[in-house]
């Protein structure tokens, strides 16, 4: 949805084009950049307790001082744009997609902007403590492009009759009280536990 709001925000189609190139090649190199790190972390601190310090223990410790903090800003700084980029997308689809389009028509600019002020700093909240809940980025990532399959999955029948979905798989992050970790199937069994009632 981030690049697909670029996209159509290009001046025209070659613009476009170039930029999704473009894009394309970025992605590709952070894919491999990163899993890069990961190894030479590995070679050069093999005792390394936890994963998650692999680039900050690189960058401060194989590094001069001042090219490591440098490089920990620019990747602070490369979060920061794409969380804004993340926020934006999401105050959008819920101002102008859902509650424009959907729950008040009739709502003006002014009334639009309020909702979009709003739902901004509500996702903003809702991010930060998502972050704090979760263990690990992987586990933020599962969730986010879990939910993003099912939305594009599901937006091909939104427009025809109405529809309810349920969660087959249903996933937990870590152990917890009658929720192992991984795939706890919570929607299947909610409804086999509503079927005796029906």
């Amino acid at each position: 949805p981030g690049i697909l709001q670029k996209v159509f925000a290009a001046r025209d189609e070659a613009a476009a084009r170039r930029g999704v190139g473009i894009n394309a090649f970025g992605l590709l190199t952070f894919a491999i950049v990163p899993a890069l790190f990961g190894v030479f972390a590995r070679l050069y601190f093999p005792t390394l307790a936890n994963s998650e310090l692999a680039l900050p223990t690189l960058l401060t410790n194989s590094l001069p001082f001042w090219l490591g903090a440098l490089l920990l800003a620019a990747i602070f700084a490369a979060e920061l744009s794409a969380a804004d980029a993340v926020l934006f997308m999401l105050t959008t689809s819920l101002s102008k997609d859902l509650y424009k389009a959907h729950l008040n028509p009739q709502a003006d600019d002014q009334r639009l902007m309020r909702v979009a002020r709003i739902v901004a700093i509500g996702c903003g909240l809702i991010g930060t403590l998502l972050a704090m809940w979760l263990e690990t980025v992987y586990s933020a990532l599962t969730i986010f492009y879990t939910l993003l399959t099912a939305a594009l999955f599901l937006r091909r029948f939104v427009e025809g009759p109405r529809y309810m979905h349920f969660d087959i798989y249903g996933h937990s992050p870590a152990d917890l009280p009658a929720r192992p970790k991984g795939g706890v199937g919570q929607g299947a069994r909610a409804i086999l536990g509503a079927l005796p009632q029906i």
